[in-house]
């Protein structure tokens, strides 16, 4: 998870001049405004996204790959209701489809890590980032 999270740092940053990448090979100035504006709330959606994969990962590797696909499945589903949320009802627009991936990838990776962190038989490897750890 800190490995990702030091390959995350310089991505965001990457993904804050979009525009100006955008601009640079000629794209359509409006078109890169809004490919700006959605990264811009694609960042947070991309960190839980990043935390989410780890622990999936890590899932598959003991052999406990079921739960994320039904993880998945729900978070699918719920997807499709915060995207209507947040673009029709709430009137945001195409802004609200960020906001919509990033619930989606937070609740990805909140419902694993709980999971994780309460099951027993894997206590000893999925724990808390702590001054330990290094």
């Amino acid at each position: 998870m800190i490995a990702v999270i030091i390959v995350f740092i310089p991505t965001a940053i990457l993904l804050c001049f979009v525009e100006n990448l955008l601009l640079l090979i000629k794209l359509d100035p409006d078109s890169a405004h809004y490919a700006q504006i959605y990264c811009y709330g694609m960042i947070p959606a991309m960190l839980f996204h990043s935390q989410f994969d780890a622990i999936r990962q890590y899932l598959n590797a003991i052999q406990k790959s079921y739960i994320f696909m039904k993880v998945v499945f729900i978070t699918s589903a719920l997807h499709l209701i915060w995207c209507y949320l947040f673009v029709v009802r709430f009137q945001m627009g195409f802004i609200g489809i960020p906001f919509a991936a990033t619930l989606t990838c937070f609740l990805n990776f909140f419902l694993l890590h709980i999971y994780c962190s309460t099951l027993k038989d894997i206590k000893e490897s999925y724990f808390q980032i702590t001054k330990e750890s290094f």
